[in-house]
């Protein structure tokens, strides 16, 4: 039931096997305890190649808190993270101009990369959804 309320934020789910984390040793503690628990990640791109440090990443800080602002009732704004987003995504579109080498990288990253873009679920019973949409439907048969 937690996997199917994660699925309302958007998220990919992980079969990762790799080596363990505070997170992990969480996860298998809960497990045991017949309890649940999400850790909840972002992907961020490294650069290395190009020597390029980031040292955080407001795109996928924004995703992050975005899905937990709302998972979580805490009603935050999050405007300087959109802000902050749009001018870490225009310092890489300088250097990728600035670099054919960097921007056929960046290129091929957003070629192998789908996106899973996020709405804030809507809270709403069966009976609204219904009510709703067969009101949209009235609507576009009167006009």
């Amino acid at each position: 039931q937690l996997k199917e309320e994660m699925r309302k934020y958007s998220v990919q789910f992980s079969n990762y096997e790799g080596p363990g984390s505070f997170s992990t040793t969480l996860l298998h503690i809960c497990q045991d305890r017949r309890g649940q628990m999400v850790s909840i990640t972002a992907r961020a791109t490294y650069y290395p190649e190009f020597n390029v440090v980031i040292p955080h990443n407001p795109k996928t800080i924004r995703a992050v808190v975005r899905r937990l602002n709302h998972l979580l009732c805490l009603n935050l704004d999050v405007s300087d993270l959109d802000k902050q987003a749009e001018e870490f995504e225009a310092k890489l579109s300088f250097m990728a101009s600035q670099n054919p080498k960097f921007q056929a990288y960046v290129e091929e990253l957003e070629k192998d990369f789908t996106e899973v873009k996020y709405e804030e679920p809507l809270e709403m019973s069966a009976d609204e959804a219904v009510r709703l949409a067969e009101e949209f439907l009235k609507r576009k048969r009167e006009d």
